[in-house]
């Protein structure tokens, strides 16, 4: 069997929409609402370009072609209006069944349900079975996961930093683009309302300086191309002011500080840039050119030196794991991914750092240890999430939001141990 089979994986994004007020419906027609879904299909890394879908509503047995896009969409033949060429399908909700069809590829049967309240992704990826993960290594970091209070404003794609124990949850999206604060309280398990900021935005990034939050580009509908300023938002006066732009405008990018700068890092429209913010002076300066073109990733601090990990560039999902000493301007390629991702978040925890869900991985908690550069599984999610935010107080991360969780406020509590 041809290896490439053995790798190829299916992503179903499945959303319900409400069409407008219940009417009295044939019984023929048998559901009285529709759904909305996209079907993915993926070679390991990479989209599929040409494959042929069989899409079949098992309510009724009805079954309909697509054909995947040169980004592995499913595209609809039929030429009836509203449905020639879109990646997003309206159909009734229920059952459905999908089979991947392509010269040399063995036929994959999935099956989804399509619900009427928020939105679910399944994936199934069909792993190499040689593909070896050499660098992953025996141990497990156990752990456990616990609810909280849920966030008061449901988001996507917001940011969040800890100031003095205390959570800060800032923009977002969630069917507008939001301009809210919302602090959580860990001790008390409650969260608050704060001063409305002066941007409204989402896939932007938020960094802590001398306890001042300095949040940066992201985009909204009046700045799609990227928001120029930055935004310092003060927590003990509840107030924002800006400072310079940001010279490259860019979005779903990362950012982390080193002595008391901060470097943004990639990002749509500046994919391997690097810009500095000096918060001492109010100023922006290049940095050096990244050697890994990426978006849709994390970045993170330890011992002054920044890990980027995972992302996706074009069709391409990363597993690829680089740290930058800022130091002494210098790049090192560390050990991959074990489960490539991209739109997830991570934390530190006592020097290691912890990666949390994101497409590709929706349930997957993966650890890297920079003492050892390895990999070690950590205690799965409770629900599939991507597009979320992550802090941490006390050596707990709280991870916040995300897509099909919208306003979850999940603790995980790590601890060791082995297989």
């Amino acid at each position: 069997m041809n290896k490439k089979i053995q790798q190829y994986g299916i992503a179903v994004f499945a959303t319900m929409a409400a069409v407008g007020t219940a009417v009295v419906l044939p019984e023929d027609t048998a559901l009285k609402q529709h759904g909305t879904f996209s079907i993915k299909v993926m070679y390991h890394k990479e989209a599929v370009e040409n494959a042929t879908l069989s899409l079949i509503d098992l309510n009724t047995r009805k079954e309909e072609k697509l054909r995947t896009d040169a980004f592995g969409y499913g595209r609809v033949y039929s030429h009836r209006k509203g449905f020639k060429g879109d990646r997003y399908h309206s159909r009734p909700a229920g059952t459905y069944s999908v089979f991947t069809q392509k010269e040399g590829i063995p036929t994959k049967k999935i099956r989804f349900f399509l619900t009427e309240d928020g939105f679910t992704e399944k994936v199934i990826v069909i792993k190499d079975p040689q593909r070896k993960k050499l660098t992953t290594d025996e141990t497990l970091i156990e752990g456990s996961w616990e609810e909280k209070a849920p966030m008061l404003v449901s988001k996507i794609n917001a940011s969040s930093n800890t100031v003095k124990d205390k959570i800060y949850v800032i923009g977002g999206w969630r069917k507008h683009y939001i301009n809210s604060v919302e602090v959580y309280h860990p001790d008390r398990n409650r969260w608050e309302r704060r001063s409305l900021l002066k941007y409204a935005r989402d896939h932007h990034s938020s960094s802590v300086v001398s306890k001042k939050v300095y949040i940066i580009a992201g985009h909204n509908h009046d700045h799609e191309g990227g928001i120029g300023p930055i935004e310092i938002y003060d927590p003990k006066s509840d107030s924002s002011i800006l400072g310079s732009p940001i010279p490259t405008r860019r979005y779903d990018h990362s950012a982390s500080v080193v002595k008391k700068e901060i470097f943004v890092f990639g990002g749509r429209q500046a994919a391997d840039s690097i810009e500095i913010y000096d918060t001492k002076t109010d100023t922006w300066r290049k940095g050096t050119t990244m050697p890994t073109k990426r978006t849709s990733h994390s970045s993170h601090v330890i011992n002054r030196r920044i890990y980027l990990i995972g992302g996706r560039y074009g069709k391409k999902v990363l597993d690829s794991v680089e740290a930058y000493d800022p130091l002494r301007n210098k790049w090192t390629r560390k050990a991959p991914l074990p489960t490539p991702r991209y739109s997830h978040s991570g934390c530190v925890i006592d020097g290691r750092i912890y990666v949390f869900g994101g497409k590709g991985a929706l349930t997957s908690v993966e650890v890297y240890d920079p003492n050892t550069n390895s990999w070690s599984q950590g205690k799965q999610l409770p629900a599939e999430r991507y597009n979320t935010t992550c802090s941490t107080v006390e050596g707990k991360a709280y991870l916040l939001g995300g897509s099909g969780t919208w306003n979850k406020n999940d603790v995980y509590s790590p601890r060791q141990g082995t297989n």
